[in-house]
């Protein structure tokens, strides 16, 4: 193998092989970040991360606990794409119903042996946003109370 193409290998897999160890905890996070606006759901404490990525496609079903109490309040839900995205406030009963229905078809063997605080409890006061109605593309659920943020995002 001649200099220059050892050279031109070892760049390869100098810019390769980082892409294959990213942390895809945070890697996720800043895409659900990014793609809905609330920049700042980057910035608050993991406490449960679940992904089941796979396929040529890369597809699956993420599902996120974080603190999010220590975001500054000021900025929480800030949307930084669009102002009128935000976090509604109350129940929605069609919601609660779409993300069980997700939870079951695609997190149920892990999700029943979560602890109970990484559980939504729809029996809590709660804000939403959703970027469907009818199925979960991103489902952000907060519990103001315990500063709880839940992300569940279907990664297609």
């Amino acid at each position: 193998m001649n200099k220059a193409s050892r050279f031109f290998s070892i760049l390869l897999m100098s810019l390769l092989l980082p892409s294959c160890f990213r942390n895809n905890e945070m890697y996720y996070l800043n895409g659900i970040a990014n793609g809905t606006g609330f920049d700042n759901i980057a910035k608050a404490n993991v406490l449960y991360f679940y992904s089941n990525i796979t396929g040529m496609d890369s597809s699956g079903p993420l599902y996120y606990v974080l603190d999010y109490s220590e975001v500054d309040e000021l900025v929480r839900f800030n949307n930084t794409v669009d102002k009128r995205r935000t976090l509604t406030d109350g129940r929605n009963e069609n919601l609660e119903t779409v993300v069980n229905s997700y939870i079951s078809k695609w997190l149920s063997d892990i999700y029943s042996k979560l602890d109970e605080k990484y559980k939504i409890d729809w029996n809590k006061p709660y804000k939403y946003y959703s970027t469907y109605e009818e199925y979960v593309g991103c489902v952000l659920i907060y519990y103001e109370n315990d500063g709880l943020l839940y992300a569940l995002y279907d990664q297609s």
